[in-house]
């Protein structure tokens, strides 16, 4: 369903279409690098908007068995207001998870727990996952908070390069085994 035919109050969770892509990789770009660095990112490390927008596309035409990297959108009535995504995704085992609120106004209302409980069952479904892994940085407290109450397993805090946009920092690893 597209975003612009729901109510306001309705909150959805679906597969980014190749067409929609954009939307992410504007996001990050549209952060200032203080915002980056809140949520762990570093401004120097993003790829260009067009080679990042190159990149998803090419990773969208894959079959699920050879995907490493999936976007789902979060959608309300008014457009996409965030995404989640896998990296790391091991077909029928394992995959890394990301969560993304687009804008601080749209945080602490209850609409991460909404929109992570609408994402947990297409992850483990359509990867045949086993497991699911969330690193947050250690000092964003949002991820932290949530990720308990959905039923994930604090494992760890550790200090580890997350990705190819992060610098090496302290995250906490919570799982949810299926």
């Amino acid at each position: 369903m597209p975003c612009s035919k729901m109510k306001d109050e309705q909150l959805l969770v679906r597969p980014a279409e190749k067409s929609e892509l954009h939307h992410i990789v504007r996001y990050f770009h549209g952060l200032t690098p203080s915002e980056l660095t809140a949520m762990g990112a570093d401004s120097t490390l993003l790829p260009s908007a067009e080679q990042w927008q190159k990149n998803l596309k090419k990773e969208h035409a894959l079959p699920p068995t050879q995907q490493r990297l999936f976007y789902l959108l979060w959608c309300t009535g008014n457009g996409p207001v965030g995404h989640s995504n896998l990296s790391h995704i091991q077909w029928g085992k394992t995959a890394k998870m990301h969560l993304h609120l687009w804008a601080p106004s749209q945080r602490q209302k209850g609409w991460g727990k909404q929109f992570v409980r609408q994402c947990l069952p297409l992850y483990f479904e359509r990867f045949e996952l086993q497991e699911l892994i969330c690193e947050p940085l250690a000092a964003n407290p949002g991820p932290n908070r949530l990720l308990p109450q959905l039923g994930f397993d604090f494992e760890r805090k550790y200090r580890t390069t997350p990705g190819p946009i992060n610098p090496e920092q302290m995250v906490n690893r919570y799982r949810l085994v299926r």
